[in-house]
């Protein structure tokens, strides 16, 4: 019977250095999770919360961006066509229309605008509201100051302003609302004044018994004396086209009655004589204090012309004067009274 061989323990194949063997995990301790995560390496970084972007305007933009060669962060987006001002269409020459060339109708083109950070702005709106209110200090300021001495330059021309209040004409008004804003008047606006209070004097002078002449559509013939011509560019109808100028002329018959004819085929000079054939169009109570007649369809029978002033004389000019008070001498070529030979300051129909 053969005899069994004896067990012998397994062979141990680590070696017998112990500085030759290789560290086990749970030698090197690596079951910890923060020895686990320095031995995988360094740990990755939060993603970053996304910007927000906005336009100029505060509205926010919610496409792509990207940075100029500067670093300035620009978007891409549909804005109003600027060639037709969001209209999508043209006019090419006189009356033929089409698509815009730049749009092609869309009325919309895709460009790259400017985008900003919420702080950006913030900044921006803060500094325009302290913008806002520096402007705003400073008209406060202006408008004070200019109060002031339109107080003080009122006082030392009250008659005149309160004479000019009284007469309520448009014209003065105006001058006396400008003076208001910039504190006082120049010296050329006093003497216009001036000059407008003796006009509008003279006029109630010789209209103030005014009546109305005939009936409408009426057919006249009077004797007329022009008291002052003005003229406005207006359109033309039919097939007259573009503008054309209209006459305004006012004029007095022998017994002080006031007329006027607005009308492009009759035109008198100041100072004219003229029997004309007119008819009545209607009787205007609204234009002047006293009732007005307004002619059409004028026929001028005879003319006899305003003499012209001889050489080296000016025609008198009347004036309303404060007492002890007087106007400087008229310059060298000045001619008085020119805002009433051109017409200025008539209460036009328009």
């Amino acid at each position: 019977m053969t005899a069994r061989k004896p067990k012998t323990a397994p062979k141990d194949s680590s070696p017998k250095d112990p500085a030759a063997r290789v560290p086990t995990a749970k030698d090197s301790g690596a079951g910890d999770p923060a020895d686990r995560a320095e031995a995988s390496g360094p740990a990755k970084a939060a993603p970053e919360p996304v910007k927000r972007w906005f336009l100029s305007d505060g509205t926010p933009y919610t496409g792509e961006d990207f940075q100029d060669a500067k670093g300035k962060p620009f978007g891409e987006m549909d804005v109003a066509c600027a060639k037709c001002r969001g209209s999508g269409k043209r006019r090419f020459g006189r009356r033929r229309f089409g698509s815009c060339q730049e749009c092609g109708g869309r009325k919309k083109v895709f460009e790259q605008v400017r985008i900003y950070s919420e702080a950006q702005i913030e900044r921006k709106e803060s500094t325009r509201q302290a913008r806002r209110a520096t402007i705003t200090a400073q008209a406060a300021v202006k408008e004070a100051a200019a109060a002031a001495r339109w107080q003080a330059w009122s006082d030392e021309n009250a008659a005149l302003v309160e004479r000019a209040r009284e007469a309520d004409d448009p014209w003065m008004n105006d001058v006396l609302l400008r003076g208001e804003i910039y504190g006082s008047l120049t010296e050329g606006q006093v003497r216009a004044m001036r000059e407008k209070i003796a006009e509008l004097d003279a006029e109630r002078r010789a209209c103030l018994a005014s009546r109305p002449v005939g009936s409408e559509k009426e057919r006249l013939n009077l004797e007329v004396t022009c008291r002052r011509r003005g003229s406005f560019m207006g359109r033309g109808f039919g097939r007259r086209k573009g503008s054309r100028e209209v006459f305004v002329t006012e004029m007095v018959d022998d017994a002080g009655n006031a007329l006027i004819a607005i009308t492009e085929n009759f035109k008198l000079s100041a100072g004219d004589k003229a029997s004309i054939r007119a008819t009545v169009k209607e009787h205007d109570h609204e234009r002047k204090p006293w009732p007005v007649t307004v002619l059409t369809r004028i026929e001028v029978l005879s003319l006899d012309p305003a003499p012209p002033p001889a050489e080296g004389d000016q025609p008198a000019r009347e004036m309303w004067l404060d007492e002890d008070d007087t106007l400087p001498p008229l310059a060298p070529g000045e001619e008085p009274g020119a805002c009433v030979d051109h017409g200025e300051g008539m209460n036009l129909p328009f």
